[in-house]
């Protein structure tokens, strides 16, 4: 698997002390992939819309990360009573930032309740995913801050 991961030139790749983890950096600032190598059930190589040799896994608990040279990829999941109908089947960390920075402007740009509930689920479950296949995702508190000023979200994680 190292040897895979270090053909992606902009990757910086550390094995962690306790030989499982491998801590993952692109060109991405701030955030990082500590992958977790028990969990990887199969790894392929994928060229990007962009013509980039990409490295895609599939875990063994199911779902799927794919490591572009400047970004990660990964399948988004529900895990929620509730359901956001328009939550993207898989989403990328730079699409994670763009649509956050402008969430982050707009909170609420509805006076239906619901809209404005779906809508900070939407970036929850795409936040929760991306930390579920190890991707650090530094801006997770400040959106549950969000919620919880405007009264979205309840619950103290």
């Amino acid at each position: 698997m190292l040897t895979q991961l270090n053909q992606i030139e902009t990757l910086q790749v550390q094995l962690q002390p306790d030989g499982q983890f491998l801590r993952i950096e692109n060109e991405l600032p701030v955030f990082f992939l500590l992958l977790d190598t028990n969990k990887v059930a199969e790894m392929n190589w994928v060229v990007s819309p962009f013509g980039e040799d990409c490295l895609q896994f599939f875990m063994e608990e199911g779902g799927m990360l794919i490591l572009t040279p400047n970004d990660y990829v990964f399948d988004v999941q529900q895990d929620g009573f509730v359901q956001v109908e328009n939550l993207p089947p898989i989403c990328s960390v730079r699409e994670l930032l763009m649509g956050y920075e402008d969430y982050r402007e707009t909170p609420m740009p509805s006076l239906n309740y619901d809209e404005n509930l779906g809508l900070f689920h939407l970036h929850l479950y795409i936040f929760r995913s991306a930390m579920a296949h190890g991707i650090d995702v530094p801006m997770y508190a400040e959106l549950l801050n969000i919620g919880k000023e405007n009264g979205i979200w309840m619950q103290g994680n």
